[in-house]
């Protein structure tokens, strides 16, 4: 019998942790959708979220979370 599909994609965290929905130790689509929202000002971030989504620039984040961040999310959950 065939292997069943996996139930969501994820991508293991990289030393710039990303995983703003419930610290679960990966990246996925459910981070992207958190991420977009607090992005288009839908929801405030808590301080995990705002440490973990702020990831623009590169090795110096710059407070918040916004568009550049959103996009290196992206990339990394959505190949």
């Amino acid at each position: 019998t065939p292997a069943p599909p996996p139930e969501t994609p994820t991508t293991p965290l990289s030393s710039a942790a990303s995983d703003v929905y419930k610290r679960q130790g990966i990246v996925n689509a459910a981070d992207l959708l958190i991420m977009q929202r607090i992005v288009l000002g839908e929801i405030l971030p808590n301080t995990t979220q705002m440490t973990n989504g702020d990831m623009f620039p590169v090795g110096s984040p710059d407070g918040s979370i916004n568009v550049q961040d959103l996009i290196i999310l992206q990339q990394s959950v959505l190949p």
